[in-house]
């Protein structure tokens, strides 16, 4: 048969994936936290982007994670790989919830990673040091499991001076709330970015902000 554009997914394998999708979403193996405790963590979350004395933290690892960057909103700005959305994740699935003083005080100590590790060069910029080695919660990597954003966080790869403020706001709170979460085992990490996947996870997060 001769090579064609390809033209979507058959309808059994769409609904394979689907059925896969709400497997997880229902597996008693898949780690959450309930709807009361997610919504609880977005409004730390939202207290911290607009405390304008805080730093926001952004995935942008390549411009050297741990300092700190001025914008020219008056914002401090701070790169940062996953770890700190891994952080944020694996404390409310223990079910604590910091305060924002807390929070600031695991930046400061090292408690809240900005990285996985730095680099020495890194290190000789870095304001905040704290890594995943460092961190005061489980390592939801080592236990197995990949941390997979509901609504995309990407900043893309425009310059951070060419974002406002409320951009940046706004990507740090997807980027940090735990309520735009989701973990699936760290072997099939990629399934985590399948679309059947997300819609799946953005009903669950639905369902359990109505029914908490």
């Amino acid at each position: 048969m001769p090579l064609a554009r390809f033209n979507g997914l058959d309808e059994y394998s769409r609904v394979a994936l689907r059925r896969l999708a709400s497997n997880w979403r229902e597996s008693p193996a898949r780690p959450c936290i309930t709807g009361q405790d997610a919504l609880a963590w977005h409004a730390v979350m939202q207290e911290w982007v607009r405390d304008r004395s805080l730093p926001l933290l952004v995935r942008r690892p390549r411009l050297g994670r741990g300092r700190e960057i001025g914008h020219h909103s008056g914002r401090i700005v701070i790169p940062t790989d996953d770890s700190p959305a891994m952080y944020m994740l694996s404390l409310a699935m223990e079910r604590r919830l910091p305060s924002r003083q807390t929070l600031l005080d695991a930046l400061e100590s090292g408690r809240m990673p900005v990285a996985a590790a730095l680099t020495a060069e890194e290190r000789q910029n870095a304001r905040y040091r704290g890594t995943v080695a460092n961190m005061d919660a489980p390592n939801l990597v080592e236990l197995g499991y990949s941390i997979c954003h509901i609504t995309q966080v990407g900043l893309r790869r425009f310059p951070l001076a060419e974002r406002t403020e409320i951009e940046l706001v706004a990507h740090s709170l997807l980027f940090l709330s735990p309520v735009n979460m989701f973990v699936v085992p760290r072997q099939y990490a990629g399934v985590g970015e399948l679309p059947e996947f997300i819609d799946e996870m953005d009903d669950a997060r639905a369902f359990a902000a109505r029914s908490n």
